[in-house]
């Protein structure tokens, strides 16, 4: 393939844009949406579309190991970030994107097609965000690597993958040259396994976030925060957010208790729990959209505010289910 083919500009589609402009409350600018989950968004200061929680939050070696690794690799003008599903890609390209000299710029997350690289702008300063870039067909590729080839502009890139693009798990179909094009840094992100010692400090700045966008004032109770922690978490940080957000849907006064989640030895406990005997992300995503529809009586706007997502997003997620 090479790393050298013309790339070609269309209009503005399928990109979502996050404006970070640090020291504000940043109005968020959102352009038509794309059919692929909104994971692990939507968060204090910086409005609906930035994460829950900072990925790099709390006291363990993981957490301390990754904040290393976003802070050396934050300079650079592409990173590679790798980490399972679930595990906070777009948390981590925040962060990146925080870190870095382009901050006071948008944050634009793309998806993994052809289309959605050449409809980017270069003229707005910032960091792109590519998605699951393992997932690039062939003339996504080429697209990427002419972008490459001809220079970003004012934008960072920052790519994301579930696979190490320069180890064995490596797509067939990925060109070499490409990945090792995109690893000019690299950040790791840690399995949620690995940083039990974070979780009450993650849990407790996410369901502060989620329990404001409804306009309450929650804390989680003791046997909650045990209950989380005796978790395995499959769905990694972003099961995680996932459980919290319907925790603050359902928990009643000014606590969210052990009952009130459904996780962990016992969890599910009370009558209208989401059903997590299928743990998988996806599934419980869709229960737990199908909830907030049915507390909104139907209203899908309302319904977007309290997930924390756009309307376009919440539409295209209900057209993918066939709940449209």
């Amino acid at each position: 393939m090479g790393i050298f083919p013309k790339r070609n500009t269309a209009g503005d589609v399928g990109l979502d844009r996050t404006d970070t402009d640090r020291g504000s409350r940043g109005a968020m600018k959102t352009l038509p949406s794309y059919p692929l989950p909104v994971r692990g968004t939507g968060s204090g200061a910086e409005g609906a579309h930035s994460p829950a929680a900072p990925i790099d939050l709390g006291p363990s070696r993981a957490a301390a190991a990754l904040r290393e690794q976003l802070d050396r690799a934050a300079p650079s003008s592409r990173v590679l970030v790798v980490g399972p599903a679930g595990s906070g890609h777009r948390a981590a390209a925040f962060a990146l994107h925080r870190r870095s000299a382009r901050a006071g710029g948008l944050l634009i997350h793309v998806p993994p097609t052809a289309e959605a690289l050449e409809a980017r702008s270069d003229v707005e300063p910032g960091s792109l965000h590519l998605e699951r870039v393992e997932l690039l067909d062939a003339q996504g590729q080429d697209c990427l690597a002419g972008l490459l080839t001809d220079g970003l502009g004012a934008q960072g890139l920052i790519a994301t993958s579930e696979v190490d693009l320069l180890g064995p798990q490596r797509p067939e179909a990925f060109d070499e040259e490409l990945a090792y094009a995109l690893n000019i840094a690299m950040v790791s992100l840690p399995p949620l396994s690995s940083r039990t010692e974070d979780l009450p400090e993650l849990a407790r700045a996410a369901t502060a976030e989620f329990a404001r966008r409804r306009g309450r004032a929650l804390e989680l109770a003791p046997d909650a925060i045990g209950a989380l922690c005796a978790s395995p978490w499959p769905g990694e940080l972003e099961e995680l957010e996932l459980v919290l957000a319907r925790a603050v849907l359902v928990a009643r006064g000014g606590r969210i208790e052990a009952a009130d989640l459904a996780c962990g030895p016992g969890g599910g406990a009370s009558p209208d729990s989401l059903p997590l005997t299928d743990r998988r992300l996806a599934t419980v995503e869709r229960a737990l959209v199908v909830r907030v529809l049915e507390e909104t009586e139907g209203n899908r706007s309302l319904a977007a505010r309290q997930l924390g997502v756009n309307r376009s997003t919440l539409y295209n997620k209900l057209r993918a289910w066939g709940l449209h």
